[in-house]
This record gives C-alpha cells, sequence and structure tokens, in this order.
C-alpha cells in the first residue's frame, strides 16, 4: 500500500557538499534532500534538536550560500548500523539569502511536456 504525501513541501533528493557550522566550529556534511522548509543532511554530529546551526552549501564553484537554521530532529545511527541507515538531521530552516530558493528552483523537477 503506498503511503500518501505528508509534507507541506516537496523535498528534493539532491546531494550537495555543505559544512555545518556548530559553536562556531565548522563540520564537513553531505546534504541529501532540499525542500522549502530546510535540509536533510547527513553528518556524523550527534545533533541535538533545538541547536542552533549555520549550514553553507556549495553548489560545484567556490561560492556558498549561507542559511541559519535549527535542528528539527536528528537520527543517529548505531556504527554497526550505518551500513543500512544515515546519521543526520533534519533542519528547519531560520534565516535564508534568496539564493537558496533560487538554488531551490534549479534543482525542481521540470514537468514533463505531452507530444503528440
Amino acid at each position: 500500500m503506498e503511503h500518501p504525501e505528508r509534507r507541506m513541501f516537496p523535498r528534493d533528493k539532491h546531494r550537495l557538499t555543505c559544512e555545518l557550522v556548530v559553536d562556531q566550529r565548522p563540520h564537513k556534511a553531505i546534504v541529501l534532500d532540499l525542500c522549502a522548509r530546510g535540509p536533510f543532511v547527513q553528518s556524523r554530529l550527534r545533533l541535538r534538536p533545538g541547536t542552533e546551526v549555520v549550514l553553507r552549501l556549495f553548489n560545484g564553484d567556490e561560492s556558498a550560500v549561507e542559511l541559519q537554521a535549527k535542528v528539527a530532529h536528528a537520527r543517529h545511527a548505531h556504527r554497526d548500523m550505518a551500513a543500512m541507515t544515515t546519521s543526520g538531521a533534519g533542519l528547519e530552516i531560520t534565516s535564508a539569502p534568496e539564493a537558496y530558493y533560487q538554488l531551490l528552483s534549479e534543482f525542481a523537477p521540470q514537468p514533463q511536456h505531452a507530444t503528440g
């Protein structure tokens, strides 16, 4: 049985390199999916819900899109389970530049046009 989508904002699965800044210390991470409310970030950090972070997204060039977020939920996989599940955090954006939403529009699936 297929489950209906419950999210208010659709998620686009795209891997981006990123940096999570927690307590002014940068940590390498990977964005696994994006949405208007916030991304899911794969990380080895043990983040707690409510933690404020800075997220720097890198999209193939040297420039970064920097946004403010807080941890909405976190998933911590035991090291024995690391191959079967992903540790990381769902982030809720608290402040983002227009460049973030432009990035989302670039990754959004394009509508398929019927040919006839």
